[in-house]
């Protein structure tokens, strides 16, 4: 077994790996966003375009000795979109009618009902249907999880590579 302690220059030098770690990292993490946000967007489950805009790709950061960083969207309806809702979760209908309109629903009043009375009477139905049938799960951020994952390592390590012969040769 080799041990070794890193000390003084090669501390140093050693440190100066990390922006290049970090912009690997950071540049495959919008990769990977950009894959789900496809996904997305092929899939037709585009709305209002919210979810596809909330993606973030956050700064690296080491944490447990990892350098890591965080993809993924922060529409809160993310997670239904992605895992679904089984049966017996019920959307509010203010919720429901926010998406009609973001969708150009217009329904037709019945009768003597007001336009705002019929859009109340078909998002309270599409709140109950939503409620017996649950809504099916579309998992666009799997799409991301993999992704590159081999480009962002060869690309990690050619610039290790280059940082290294850059540390050694300022020997």
């Amino acid at each position: 077994m080799i041990t070794g302690r890193r000390e003084g220059r090669i501390d140093k030098n050693i440190e100066m790996l990390n922006p290049a770690i970090r912009n690997v990292l950071v540049r495959a993490g919008a990769k990977v966003a950009e894959s789900m946000q496809r996904k997305l967007i092929e899939g037709d489950k585009v709305a209002s375009g919210k979810l596809v805009r909330s993606f973030v790709v956050t700064p690296a950061e080491v944490i447990g000795g990892w350098h890591k960083v965080r993809v993924g969207p922060t529409a809160p309806h993310a997670v239904s979109v992605h895992f679904g809702t089984p049966p017996g979760d019920r959307s509010a209908s203010e919720d429901i009618r926010r998406w009609m309109k973001l969708k150009n629903i217009v329904v037709t009043p019945r009768g003597v009902e007001t336009p705002e009375k019929a859009e109340i009477r078909v998002s309270f139905m599409i709140s109950r249907s939503i409620e017996r049938r649950g809504i099916k799960s579309f998992p666009f951020m799997s799409a991301g999880f993999g992704f590159n994952r081999g480009e962002a390592i060869e690309q990690l390590k050619r610039e290790a590579q280059l940082m290294i012969q850059t540390v050694l040769s300022s020997k």
